[in-house]
This record gives structure tokens, sequence and C-alpha cells, in this order.
């Protein structure tokens, strides 16, 4: 996990450096990155409890596997689909949570954690990164991940 905050944030922030991609279009995946970064750190802090600890490692790595899904869109042509894409990443959450309230026959919010980071992600994101301080704070992402290694 350590190794992928430079490889999986770089790549995203230099593309904005370079001007291949927008900066909310990074900023999706800066989010994205980091909501699954603090919440493999949750699965660290509560590696001594099972059960929370367990939820919290599917909550990261569905936080994580959202340019896998986009890519496989494109084998079927959906792409362009939201609801594809958004639908198959938070799929692995929305069955635990379905499995616990069938078989402990209670709600467990800490399954959806990482649902409600990938829809406020996809709905909210954009208010940030298309504003003056999403792009000051792309402008020190850049400082930090990129201006130094030039």
């Amino acid at each position: 996990m350590i190794l992928m905050i430079p490889t999986g944030i770089f790549p995203s922030i230099y593309k904005v450096y370079a001007g291949t991609t927008t900066i909310d279009a990074a900023g999706h995946n800066v989010f994205r990155l980091s909501s699954g970064y603090i919440i493999f750190a949750l699965a660290f802090i509560y590696r001594k409890k099972a059960f929370l600890h367990k939820r919290f490692m599917l909550g990261g790595m569905v936080m994580l596997m959202s340019a896998a899904i986009f890519r496989i869109s494109f084998d079927f042509s959906l792409q362009d689909s939201q609801l594809f894409n958004k639908g198959l990443q938070i799929l692995p959450a929305i069955m635990l949570f379905i499995f616990d309230l069938v078989w402990q026959k209670k709600v467990v919010l800490v399954d959806l954690i990482s649902v409600v980071a990938v829809l406020g992600i996809f709905f909210f994101a954009d208010y940030f990164w298309l504003s003056i301080f999403g792009e000051a704070f792309m402008n020190v992402l850049i400082s930090i991940f990129v201006t130094p290694f030039l």
C-alpha cells in the first residue's frame, strides 16, 4: 500500500501537469485512491478485530478497483455507462451488506463506507475540482508529487 501512493497518485497528477488530462478527471482518481488508502489504514488499525478488519479490507479494495472496472467496461462497450462502472465497483460491498443483513440479522453500516465514498466522489468531486480551491489543491499536489522529480 505504501508503494501505491507514489505509483497510483503520481501518474494522475503528472497527466494534469503534462496537459493530457483535466483537473477534475485526475481529481476523481486522487479522491478514490486517497479514500482507498484511508480505508486500508483503518483496516490496519483494526487488524486485531477480524470482523471490522475484513470489512475495511473489502472497502479498500472496492475503492482501488475502479480503474480495472473501467478497463473491463471497454470490453463490453460500456465505458460510458456509469451504472455499469459504479455498480460493478460497489457490488462486493453491497453483497456483504446483504449477507450481514440476512446471515447475522443486523445492519452493519461499516460495510457501506466504500459505497458512500464511491457515490460521494461520483456526485460531488467535480464541485471541488472545478473550483478555484480544487485547482489550487492540484497545484499543491503537483508541487509535491511532480516538480521535485523533474
